[in-house]
């Protein structure tokens, strides 16, 4: 059985993240890029980014049988730094750097149909220790055949 496309798709972007480094790019977060991450990113994993898929709708449906329908899958790409007197400037540049590699290919090898930009945000979060995050929020829009393997 084949796996399902958003699977598929998700391994792609996760694959995507780690190509993330220099000289090709401004930075080096791609050398710790986890998928879904639920436990607590401890300091000597940073720089790391962290993708999770989100809410998916259906953005089209085709006539005939079988049908197929087209959907778009919120994908959030957060990028977390350790503080340091250059962190905002890092987040920006880590930002570009995601922007970019998405923008290598929109298609990912033909698993989506495209990719749009949704937004981005910069955030402090001063717990334990102060770190700077970043995230990009994208969505991926592919297509399925309705009611198989999505």
């Amino acid at each position: 059985m084949a796996e399902p496309k958003r699977d598929l798709l998700m391994a792609a972007i996760v694959a995507r993240m780690m190509t993330i480094t220099t000289p090709v790019y401004h930075t080096n977060i791609g050398v710790n890029v986890f998928e879904f991450r639920t436990t607590p990113i401890e300091d000597h994993e940073l720089p790391a980014v962290n993708v999770e898929d989100g809410d998916e709708r259906q953005t089209y449906e085709s006539a005939g049988a079988p049908s197929k329908m087209n959907r778009a899958l919120n994908v959030s790409l957060e990028m977390l730094l350790k503080e340091g007197s250059s962190s905002i400037q890092a987040a920006r540049k880590g930002l570009s750097d995601m922007e970019k590699a998405i923008g290598t290919d929109v298609y990912f090898g033909g698993l989506a149909l495209d990719t749009d930009f949704v937004g981005s945000s910069i955030t402090k979060d001063q717990k334990e220790h102060i770190v700077t995050g970043a995230k990009l929020n994208i969505t991926v829009i592919y297509r399925t055949t309705k009611w198989a393997d999505s």
